[in-house]
């Protein structure tokens, strides 16, 4: 229950002080979804809560935020797709 309640907290938490900008991110016919504050509250509350978990974890490793960007993971990798 507790890591219910910490999810539902993230989800309103990640919009507005961890996802700071995003790239290749699009809608199901493949347009770009520009960053906002409101399209990332709106992509947080969709994600199901294993893919939420995933992003959480990967944020918080230290050392994901200290690699070249180049050598991060894209969202579907991240995603396990």
């Amino acid at each position: 229950e507790d890591s219910k309640l910490d999810r539902e907290d993230d989800r309103k938490l990640y919009p507005k002080h961890v996802i700071m900008d995003w790239g290749g991110v699009t809608r199901v016919d493949g347009t770009p979804v520009p960053f906002s504050r409101q399209a990332a509250t709106a992509l947080v509350s969709k994600m199901p809560a294993w893919v939420f978990d995933r992003l959480r974890l990967f944020c918080i490793r230290p050392e994901n935020f200290t690699q070249l960007p180049e050598a991060l993971p894209d969202a579907k990798t991240l995603a396990g797709n």
